[in-house]
């Protein structure tokens, strides 16, 4: 889990055009699952309900989260963050394979959910 950053600006612009209640494709580039003719390879790490600027939007238990994974020069990473909550977590592997991802992906979620469960 991380401390507050010094740059929460930029996470908070991410998580507002995320979180907005807004349906569709608004002026900031989100787009919510309904109206995304074709999701594949986006549920990687869980089932998203949004996309705005590459993250994901998901929830994990009651709490809502952002999620990305990505990668290049044979390293791969996942990264979610619950903002609402001030907790994070990021994992990089420096192997590219797509199922272990999956995995890690998988487990970092439940490592998130656990972390998140305590705290309430």
């Amino acid at each position: 889990m991380f401390p507050a950053s010094q740059d929460e600006s930029s996470l908070r612009r991410v998580q507002c055009q995320i979180t907005s209640d807004i349906a569709g494709l608004g002026d900031n580039g989100r787009k919510f699952r309904p109206f995304l003719d074709r999701v594949a390879n986006l549920d990687m790490a869980g089932r998203m309900d949004a996309v705005a600027m590459g993250w994901l939007r998901m929830r994990l238990g009651k709490t809502l989260v952002l999620q990305k994974t990505g990668g290049g020069g044979g390293f791969m990473n996942y990264v979610i963050l619950a903002p609402a909550e001030r907790k994070g977590l990021f994992v990089t592997v420096n192997r590219v394979d797509i199922e272990m991802l999956r995995r890690l992906a998988t487990q970092a979620n439940a490592l998130m959910s656990e972390e998140l469960l305590e705290a309430h």
